[in-house]
């Protein structure tokens, strides 16, 4: 891991404040995540391919949340 970015606060969205985590990861063969964190959603980003991303999702929610249960579908959206 090359540097770690953890920042917390509001969001004004539509008029309304969203308390917001966002992280960003950059690894040492300079890959970076992007992550804005909800209470009830988040956003992602980064400049992997899908599958990677969607693995990496995976490992850093096991890490700061333990056992997770996996959806047996993948929504992944590009733009």
């Amino acid at each position: 891991m090359r540097s770690i970015s953890l920042a917390r606060g509001r969001l004004l969205y539509e008029g309304q404040f969203l308390e917001m985590v966002y992280l960003r990861l950059e690894t040492d063969d300079n890959n970076e995540y992007f992550f804005e964190i909800y209470d009830e959603s988040a956003y992602t980003s980064s400049n992997t391919d899908a599958m990677t991303l969607y693995s990496k999702i995976i490992n850093i929610a096991k890490y700061f949340l333990g056992e997770i249960e996996l959806p047996k579908t993948r929504l992944i959206g590009f733009s």
